[in-house]
């Protein structure tokens, strides 16, 4: 994945929280729930967080 693909995966996840809301038998959550893995699988190869102790 690239750069430009995480951004559109963002825009993406915005948009469908926007629609989807809290309601978590809305047609379109587990949509939402793939594309919040791919960002978060993202995030975690090329932005770990550190830890300071």
């Amino acid at each position: 994945m690239t750069e430009k693909d995480y951004d559109i995966l963002v825009m993406a996840l915005d948009e469908l929280l926007d629609e989807v809301g809290e309601d978590e038998s809305h047609a379109l959550i587990g949509m939402l729930d793939i594309i919040g893995d791919w960002i978060e699988g993202y995030d975690l190869e090329h932005r770990p967080m550190s830890v300071n102790g």
